[in-house]
Parts: C-alpha cells; structure tokens; sequence
C-alpha cells in the first residue's frame, strides 16, 4: 500500500493504480473486493481485462474477474499482453478495462490499473470514486445491520452474474495500429540492425513480432516471459541493464531498446554503449515528429533537452506535474502531439494517449531510418541529467523546510521543489507517489557537476535523519 505520507492522498491508489507485495501487503480478497466496487461504479455490461506475466497473474486476475462477473459484467479476457495493447483494445472498443500489473515493480509484486474507456489511465476523480465504494461496503462487520458482508455492493441476481468471453487478437491490432504511425517502407529499407531486450516481460509477446513485420534485424534478449526477471530487475534504470549496455557495444547495432516489464516505457541505447534515458525518447521523437505549432507535455522534472529541442523546431512546450495521468490529462485538454516522462514512458497522441513503449521504438526507427543515431545524438543540446531516489520516512515539510535554506537561484513548489542553482544546471525533488522514497532530479552542464549537485543534496537529507 502507498505510504500516506507520499501518496497521491487515496487510501490505496498511487501516481499508476494499485500495487503491492503479494499475500503480504495484498491478499487475493483486497483484489476481489476493489474489482466489486468497480464493477458497482460501472454500468456498461463488458469489462476487458489483460495481464502481464507475474507468478501471482491468475490468483490476482481469479479474484478481478470473480468480483466483476458478480456484479453483473461480460469479461472479454484479452490474455497476456503489455498494458498499452490493452489500452489500445479499450479505446478501440469504448470499453473500460483491467490490467493486471505491478508495472516495473519486483516480481513478488502485483496490482491493478484501471483505464478508461478512451484508453488513458483512469484519472484520480475515478479511483477516489472506486475507494469510496469499496469503503462503504461493510466488509470487516455487518452482524449490526444484520446483512450480508459486502451489501452495499450491487450484487447481480443469479441469472445476472456476468460471462466471460475470449479475445486473443488484441496484440495483431495494436500492432498493426502503431505500423500506421510511422513510415514502415523507409524503415524495411533502412536495414536496421535492432538489440531488443524485453526483460522477461509482456513485451516478449508484442516487439519481436513488430521488428519482424518492419523488416527490422532483431537480436533478441531476455524476449521469453519468466515472472523471476532472471536478467535484470525489471526497471530500465542505468544500473539495472548494465549486462545490456556492455552487450550492444559488441553488436554491431544501430540502436538498442529496453522496455519495462508491462511495456509501457523504452529507453535506448546508443551502438557504442551510451544510455539514452527518456529524455532522448522524447527529444528524438520531437526531432522526427513534431511541427511548428504542436504542442509538447511533459512533467516539470524534465531535461531541458526536451524543451530546446521542441522551440528549435517551432513546437510548444507545456510542464505539468510529475505523473503520467497528469501529462494526459494535459495532453488531452490541449490536443497535444507528443508528452510522457524521462523514466521512457513516451505518449504519442495520434496513436493514443498512453505511455506506449513499442510505439517509442516505431517512432525512433522512423527517425533513425532516415538519418544514424550518432548523427542524430550530435544534433542534441550537451546536457547532462540523472535520476536518483533515498529510501526514508523523513516528512517531506522537513526535507522542504532543510533545503530551502541552501543557496539556489529561485525555487517552485508546484511538485515538490525544484532548485535553480545557476545556468542550466538545477535540482528537484519530491515524494514518491507509491513508496516511502523521496526522488531527486538532477540536470548540469558537465558529468562532474552533476555528481556534485546529487551528491550535496542527497548528503543534506541523509542528515535529517
């Protein structure tokens, strides 16, 4: 369960739905009774449920299903595929779904996330709707009012209780569907030479197959679903695909890719080794894709590469909040071409409004196919940037109250704080949405500067403790 000294202010929902260790932080009855109240909350018959590949995949999805079809809905089960597949099948169908995930969390953990009938996350108006129902329903005692445990539920009768039909072609379509984003005949003809590691994850069953069907010379790696992540941890974080790294540099590639574990992000690597976090996702992207007049989303932690890339060719930035639900929502209200996140959760709006890894790596073929990555890297604004996070249960008002203190060049509180401290180089941090952790931001003009500036602050909160 999110620490409620972090969290987004709901009992159970974090920044991306809800997830926790299995059969120790959520039992299989917590699974059944949020997807009762789910079901209570909505009308429409059909509800489309998906997985990744967890161990703890069927006693979650059992529990999802059992508490849906109770309250009266068909289940169109789509299998196992990556989270933006099974948001692509609800927008295409105007139907609200379910993925079983706990996104690029360790294996022993699991969860859920709602989406939308447009295929976006839900937003937070819905989850608190969700929580609300599930609180008011009498779970823990009823004896009192002397009805059945969860009466406040809208329990179907027995000629009411919902089905559950099959639709394994959810994958063929989102496939498909991203193909006619991009320019799939320049890319065939390209001859792209791709590393593709799908660490273990939902990804396996959807990238390999687009790489091949764009013509792409794939070298696969860790593309076979194994719950364990036996590779890697699952998070496409510098210090976890190290193996990775050192493997491209040997492989004689025009570019590397890495997902996470239920596909939603992509990060890449370039052919000598460098990593190439979201920042550079949607910097390229924005080379590529992005025309005078469109509109760019994306969290006020961003690397200001993105920004200066968006100005030199003539687009408009917009900063939110950290959270992929919040640069949506942006994104939506504005008509935006292009957001996401620099964790590589990249959202292409005319494909759909998601964080959609597979549809990353379309668009940076798109781009590499017309001109090399190194060519297209040297173009880039030289800026350097790193992510970083401290485990702690300090308040977030004392680490505040500490580091304004400091010497900076101006300070906005509009997501936790983030700290000028001179030409182009600041700090931010903030509260982890789903985990006591507080995250830093760190952005400099030098590699030196940078392991200052992080390790000054990270110093300064450590002490608070």
């Amino acid at each position: 369960m999110p620490n409620e000294k972090y969290s987004t202010g709901l009992k159970f929902f974090g920044t991306n739905g809800v997830r926790g260790i299995t059969n120790d932080e959520y039992y299989p009855d917590f699974f059944l009774h949020i997807a009762l109240a789910l079901g209570t909350k909505i009308n429409d018959r059909e509800i489309v449920v998906g997985s990744d590949g967890r161990s703890s995949l069927h006693m979650v999805k059992g529990a999802v299903i059992s508490g849906l079809t109770a309250t009266g809905h068909d289940i169109i089960d789509v299998g196992l595929l990556p989270v933006p597949a099974l948001q692509h099948y609800c927008k295409t169908h105007g139907l609200y779904g379910v993925m079983v995930t706990a996104s690029h969390n360790p294996p022993e953990y699991n969860g859920v996330k709602f989406i939308d009938k447009n295929g976006s996350e839900v937003d937070e108006a819905f989850q608190s709707a969700i929580e609300k129902v599930y609180l008011s329903a009498a779970y823990l005692s009823s004896k009192k009012e002397k009805k059945p445990v969860g009466s406040r539920i809208g329990y179907s009768r027995w000629d009411g209780v919902g089905t559950v039909n099959n639709d394994y072609g959810a994958k063929a379509a989102y496939i498909k569907a991203i193909m006619k984003m991009v320019d799939c005949e320049s890319i065939r003809k390209a001859n792209l030479r791709v590393l593709c590691d799908c660490v273990n994850g939902a990804t396996s069953e959807t990238t390999p197959t687009l790489l091949k069907q764009l013509g792409v010379n794939e070298i696969a790696l860790n593309s076979n679903i194994d719950w364990r992540f036996p590779a890697h941890n699952s998070e496409p974080v510098i210090d976890n695909i190290k193996d990775t790294i050192n493997i491209t540099k040997e492989a004689n590639v025009d570019l590397a890719v890495v997902h996470d574990s239920d596909g939603d992000r992509a990060v890449f690597i370039s052919p000598d080794g460098r990593y190439l976090d979201g920042n550079y996702s949607l910097a390229v992207a924005s080379m590529n894709k992005i025309r005078r007049g469109d509109i760019v989303v994306t969290p006020i932690s961003t690397s200001d590469i993105v920004g200066m890339v968006v100005d030199e060719v003539g687009g408009t930035l917009i900063k939110t909040k950290t959270g992929a639900p919040i640069v949506i929502h942006e994104m939506v209200k504005r008509k935006a071409k292009l957001g996401g996140e620099e964790n590589g959760g990249t959202i292409f709006g005319p494909h759909q409004y998601c964080r959609d890894g597979a549809m990353t790596l379309a668009l940076w073929l798109d781009a590499v196919a017309k001109d090399d990555l190194n060519s297209i890297l040297k173009k880039l604004p030289n800026l350097h940037y790193r992510r970083d996070r401290i485990k702690t249960a300090i308040s977030f008002d004392r680490i505040k109250t500490a580091l304004a203190n400091r010497r900076n060049s101006g300070i906005d509180y509009s997501d936790g704080m983030k700290m000028g401290l001179g030409g182009k180089s600041w700090i931010m941090v903030r509260p982890s949405g789903t985990e006591p952790v507080i995250r830093l931001y760190a952005q400099a003009e030098s590699e030196k500067s940078l392991d200052r500036i992080l390790k000054e602050y990270k110093g300064a909160i450590e002490k608070l403790g």
